[in-house]
């Protein structure tokens, strides 16, 4: 007679029922070589040593005896198991008690090395990236396959792999295809042919401020923007700060024109709106400069932004994926707009110079109209610029930059606003 007296864990998967294929399955897992797992278009072989932590070994005793009084279990046989031994009497004779090791696969330990495989081949999809050669787009580097992997789900085909003796297995992944591709700009993302573009010139810049033009320009430069969405400026900016790659140059706040990091960027902001106008987009937000300024002629034509606030948004109101794209033509700054063309016609009256004072204050406006198609007006909207004299925003600061201290308080400073400046440069 022969009886096993077996302990198993709850979360561990027997290998045999009966004392006869139970020998024979731990006689196969003992010679069987590690696993090679098929991920996708990732190959990973397990170690020995990580093979064998998937099991789990569990001590068990068999004895043969007619009178079992005669042999009894005893608590030296398995200190890792207690409960069997509460059974036991004093030990008389145990010359016919064995002990022997049951392995089993582990399904939590399976579960837990899955867990770390999938952290370890998680990948995100990788979009194709895009950009010019002349007025021409092409892939500058391809897209890739994003890959998913549920521990849970590969747990079982594991648990095959080792019971059936099978040298490796393919797990079941999700890729996860990239949103632009090499295949798809053109006919699904309709990127095919220019629809606009706006323009700007910066001569007569620093060095600097054309470094931070530069700068700028690049976060946008092959941007794409999906039909219906609405592109921020600011949002899409990033920080602006000497961190950043940016230098001091001019600009305009609290009601002065200083060195501050990010000099010119409205250089960029300036030529997209310009160019979202001329390609029929909806704008949803934007506001003139303070004062008029040479590089954003004709004045009126301008959008200034500063972090937070102002922003200048857009929509994109075609059917399809628009791509920005910037490039440097002697001191113009271009921005072209990519897409397809739907048959709308764009038009632009102004700007109009309706007020124009002695101390360089006035006002302007001018209209975007855009039809379809078939001729219905889709936009027919009146853009107003209010500029204040540039003499109310005096120059401070670095001389080197053009600046200078202020010796009397502006007239629509505070009194606290001049007397924290007079302590700021010791005056």
């Amino acid at each position: 007679m022969c009886l096993m007296l077996i302990l198993i864990p709850d979360g561990v998967f027997g290998l045999s029922d009966s004392p006869a294929s139970f020998h024979d399955d731990v006689d196969a897992i003992a010679v069987q070589p590690p696993l090679t797992l098929v991920i996708g278009d990732t190959v990973e072989g397990l170690s020995t040593e990580t093979y064998h932590s998937l099991f789990r070994v569990l001590p068990y005793l068999t004895y043969t005896a007619n009178d079992h009084d005669h042999d009894i279990l005893h608590p030296d046989f398995c200190p890792a198991f207690r409960s069997p031994c509460t059974l036991r009497h004093d030990l008389r004779s145990h010359t016919n008690l064995t002990k022997e090791e049951l392995r089993t696969v582990d399904m939590v330990a399976i579960g837990d090395y899955l867990a770390e495989v999938s952290e370890r081949v998680l990948r995100e999809p990788v979009d194709a990236q895009l950009g010019m050669q002349g007025d021409t787009i092409v892939v500058l580097s391809p897209d890739s396959d994003g890959l998913v992997l549920d521990p849970l789900e590969n747990t079982p085909l594991i648990v095959d792999a080792i019971t059936n003796n099978t040298p490796s297995v393919s797990l079941q992944a999700t890729l996860t295809p990239a949103n632009i591709t090499a295949g798809n700009y053109q006919n699904v993302l309709g990127l095919r042919e220019i629809i606009g573009e706006g323009r700007s010139d910066f001569s007569g810049s620093s060095a600097d401020r054309i470094h931070n033009i530069a700068t700028a320009a690049s976060k946008f430069d092959g941007m794409i923007i999906p039909p219906g969405e609405e592109f921020s400026f600011v949002a899409n900016l990033g920080a602006v700060d000497g961190t950043t790659g940016y230098r001091k140059e001019l600009v305009i706040k609290d009601n002065q024109t200083k060195p501050e990091y990010g000099g010119g960027v409205c250089q960029v902001s300036t030529t997209i709106f310009r160019g979202a106008i001329l390609s029929g987009m909806e704008i949803t937000e934007r506001r003139n400069h303070s004062y008029p300024i040479k590089y954003y002629e004709p004045i009126g034509f301008d959008a200034t932004i500063y972090l937070p606030a102002p922003d200048i948004k857009f929509k994109n109101n075609t059917s399809h994926h628009i791509m920005i794209s910037s490039r440097m033509e002697g001191t113009e700054l271009v921005y072209k707009f990519f897409g397809t063309k739907d048959g709308r016609s764009v038009t632009m009256d102004g700007p109009h110079v309706t007020e124009k004072n002695p101390d360089g204050s006035m006002k302007t406006y001018f209209v975007q109209k855009v039809a379809g198609a078939n001729g219905d007006i889709m936009i027919d909207k009146t853009f107003y610029s209010n500029y204040k004299s540039p003499k109310d925003f005096p120059k401070t600061g670095d001389t080197s930059l053009g600046g200078t201290i202020l010796t009397q308080k502006p007239k629509d400073w505070s009194k606290k606003q001049w007397k924290a400046y007079k302590k700021e440069h010791g005056i």
